[in-house]
């Protein structure tokens, strides 16, 4: 966790700052009190240090956190001994190797490649493995509560704006039925159109309350909102919509693809039926994979992102911590999306 002048250090490395100093000058006080100092041991005190920080920092960094998940344990059962045995190595190279030639003196009678293993393997590499891991965890699940803390704030605050701006629901439904009422003596194409949008209020208004919404469901909403503008722009609206997937039963974030559609209708091309907008989503047991694909209008090539895009953003940091992968990619005339998620 480097730090750089201009950058104030989070409390984080402030913590693990303060723990080393402790830890490290607790060993060395030990050492004086049972062994005395020598000129020699400033130079051991640092090998062993920077030993143990590098190990600790390997396994902290890199092996727990790309390697402690499912589907990756023969990776971890192969890799946290090499980290392991690594220990005595590094100290090996800069006890023996490192000091004979810079300062013309090493730290062990027998210097052998065995003698550092049986010294340092138990005793000290495994122990700062352990520290580590343990570090890693619990930090984990001080992170986790603390974006747990942080969604409920920002969904009590979410929902307290909903209410303020809520229209009474019982008069917006029974304003819609009417007008479905009165349209079908008009046009019937009309009544169905009000009838999807009564619809889509009507999911938008529970699913606000749900923490999580079917995916079918999410696809039926996505499909009444294509329907609404197929006759809007009858003969003139160019959408492709896939979905696939036998386990559409699976829950979502509610209302999570819609800012996808409402982007690449406000600032997309859906005109041309040479070029039309594409969406794909597919889902399998515990994964799904939305992606789309749009070209830009002419007049729209620097607003294609908007408000909706970051609050997908928002939410998907919030609600799937390391478990989604967003790729947004906007170059001159075309604008993707593709986005991977654990259920």
């Amino acid at each position: 966790m480097p730090t750089f002048p201009f950058m104030k250090p989070s409390k984080r490395t402030l913590w693990h700052i303060a723990a080393w100093a402790l830890y490290l000058l607790y060993q060395e006080m030990e050492e004086f009190i049972r062994e005395g100092w020598e000129d020699k041991d400033l130079a051991y005190f640092f090998s062993m240090s920077i030993t143990r920080i590098l190990i600790f920092y390997l396994f902290y960094s890199l092996i727990w956190p790309r390697f402690l998940q499912a589907g990756r344990w023969p990776l971890l059962l192969l890799l946290a001994p090499l980290g392991i045995l690594l220990f005595p190595a590094l100290r090996y190279a800069i006890e023996e190797v490192a000091y004979p030639a810079l300062l013309g003196f090493g730290n062990y009678k027998d210097p052998t490649v065995a003698s550092y293993l049986r010294d340092n393997l138990f005793w000290r590499a495994l122990p700062i493995t352990a520290a580590s891991l343990i570090v890693y965890l619990l930090e984990q699940r001080w992170e986790a509560q603390r974006r747990h803390r942080e969604l409920l704030k920002e969904k009590t605050a979410s929902e307290l704006a909903f209410l303020r701006s809520q229209l009474n629901p019982h008069f917006l439904f029974n304003t819609l039925s009417y007008l479905h009422t009165e349209a079908i003596r008009v046009s019937p194409a009309l009544a169905d159109t009000v009838l999807e949008l009564s619809d889509m209020l009507r999911y938008s208004l529970h699913s606000a309350r749900k923490e999580r919404a079917p995916i079918d469901e999410e696809v039926r909403l996505v499909h009444n909102y294509l329907a609404i503008f197929e006759k809007r722009f009858k003969g003139r609206f160019f959408v492709q919509f896939t979905a696939q997937g036998q386990a559409l039963s699976q829950k979502v974030e509610p209302l999570l693809l819609i800012p996808f559609f409402e982007n690449a209708f406000k600032h997309g091309l859906t005109s041309d039926p040479e070029r039309p907008a594409r969406f794909r989503l597919k889902v399998e047991p515990g994964r799904m994979h939305f992606s789309s694909f749009n070209y830009i209008r002419a007049k729209e090539k620097d607003a294609a992102g908007g408000i909706g895009l970051e609050n997908v953003k928002r939410r998907l940091e919030l609600c799937y911590p390391g478990r989604y992968n967003l790729a947004i990619v906007e170059n001159k005339d075309t604008f993707k999306v593709d986005l991977k998620l654990k259920l």
